[in-house]
């Protein structure tokens, strides 16, 4: 479902021909790409679970926008400074998850959730 709204959002703004649309196990994903869009899940359930896409993105990509939970922000700086990238910009925002797993209780959850604007040290065109 995601896809498609993306789909139809570029097709709306005439930009479908500049963008690959990946739907894949994330070991699949092959670079190089210019920027990475990307919503990974939080690694709240799994342990870190975002950054094995984190890691993905920015050794296929020279720009990653990405989406975290903000209570893991202390972690996520210091493991993409460390070693991945450099975080240009970082946005709060609280988005609203609709009950979509079974796991969900609630009809929605209202998250704190940061947006990470981070450029690849170790891909260079």
């Amino acid at each position: 479902m995601a896809i498609q709204t993306a789909k139809k959002n570029a097709a709306t703004l005439k930009a479908q021909d500049a963008i690959h649309w990946i739907n894949s196990d994330i070991e699949a994903v092959r670079g190089p790409f210019d920027t990475v869009l990307m919503n990974p899940p939080f690694g709240t359930r799994t342990k870190h679970a975002d950054t094995r896409f984190l890691t993905k993105a920015l050794s296929t990509a020279n720009s990653v926008y990405s989406l975290h939970k903000r209570s893991t922000r202390h972690y996520l700086l210091k493991f993409v400074e460390d070693d991945l990238g450099r975080i240009e910009a970082l946005y709060e925002m609280t988005i609203q998850i609709p009950r979509t797993y079974s796991f969900h209780i609630k009809k929605s959850y209202n998250v704190n959730v940061d947006l990470y604007i981070i450029r690849s040290r170790r891909l260079r065109r």
